[in-house]
């Protein structure tokens, strides 16, 4: 069964945000992460933020591995109705693994356009959203 591209929001759907975390810095991505998921709560969608999953902070990052975080992402990836790409997450090893497992099982990406938005309104509400992050 191949699920249909998703064309416009129903209610509560969950979208995982994909996108590359490693080699930036945690400013960095926590901001990126957190711009796709005020764009996504916008269009109607219930947002699923890896950038916030406790697997991230820094501390339990060192203590579990690289491996380990991975595995629970694509756990909570497997609750998802469909998946947001960030930009340049081709770039992101970890990014290719969530979309290949994505593929596998069937769940969709969000349709072109709603990527497109994501990038503009990225780049729109860069500063709004880092401002929110440092307080």
């Amino acid at each position: 069964m191949n699920p249909e591209p998703l064309t416009k929001a129903a209610p509560r759907r969950r979208v995982y945000i994909s996108g590359p975390m490693t080699g930036l810095t945690r400013r960095e991505y926590l901001r990126r992460f957190a711009v796709a998921e005020v764009v996504l709560k916008r269009l109607g969608y219930e947002p699923v933020n890896p950038a916030r999953f406790v697997v991230c902070k820094p501390w339990l990052f060192r203590l579990i591995g690289y491996r380990l975080a991975l595995i629970y992402d694509l756990w909570r990836l497997s609750q998802c109705d469909a998946v947001a790409y960030l930009p340049n997450w081709t770039a992101s090893g970890g990014a290719n693994v969530e979309h290949r497992y994505a593929t596998s099982v069937g769940i969709p990406d969000l349709p072109e356009q709603l990527k497109v938005w994501c990038a503009v309104e990225n780049d729109i509400q860069d500063r709004a959203i880092a401002a929110r992050i440092d307080n």
